[in-house]
């Protein structure tokens, strides 16, 4: 099945009358079915909560920070972010957030890749494929061509296999050196063990 909206926006239009960039238009609310990306979310966070019907839309980035302040079991929010969406369940409740950003890694900023820099939920099943899923039709739509994204060593990646996404690498984990913009020295308050790189061509 396709993802359809619920409700068709006009196109938006600059000062002058012309036609602003498709890769602005982000759609307001979406609805996926649960056998969306060839039957995925049905595999994915198996043993997670209980299966629920959820819709994908917008979230602003105070939003999704004070979610995974609550709920994230070991980062901070980030500090800012490409676009952030939300899953929500049938009572309009957040179940999960995920957050879209510039690649974190230098080596990975060829201006074609973007990174899931956070993806947290509240344990409600199938919301970690269902949110990855529409995280690669939004970066799609807009232009970008590779999707990554980053674990913990001691975490399986379960649902990331199943939202179709390959590891393609371990990095060596440890500390951030060097400093903020404002001189500060930067913080570590996150886990310093490797981690798993996740990634898919859109």
């Amino acid at each position: 099945a396709r993802p359809s909206a619920t409700a068709s926006a006009p196109k938006p239009r600059g000062s002058r009358g012309r036609m602003m960039p498709a890769m602005r238009m982000i759609p307001t609310i979406v609805r996926f079915t649960a056998l969306d990306e060839g039957g995925i979310a049905q595999h994915a966070d198996a043993n997670c909560g209980q299966s629920v019907s959820m819709i994908i839309a917008p979230c602003v980035l105070r939003e999704a920070a004070e979610f995974i302040t609550r709920l994230h079991r070991h980062h901070r929010p980030p500090q800012g972010h490409r676009w952030s969406l939300k899953a929500l369940n049938d009572d309009g409740q957040t179940v999960g957030v995920a957050v879209v950003g510039r690649p974190v890694g230098r080596h990975q900023q060829d201006g074609e890749t973007v990174e899931i820099t956070r993806l947290c939920t509240d344990g409600t099943r199938n919301a970690v494929s269902f949110l990855v899923g529409a995280v690669k039709r939004v970066a799609r739509m807009m232009g970008f061509k590779r999707l990554i994204s980053y674990t913990l060593e001691s975490e399986n990646g379960a649902s990331w296999r199943a939202s179709g996404m390959t590891q393609t690498g371990v990095t060596a984990g440890g500390a951030w050196s060097g400093t903020y913009g404002d001189g500060k020295a930067r913080a570590n308050v996150h886990p310093l063990e490797p981690k798993r790189r996740w990634e898919i061509r859109l």
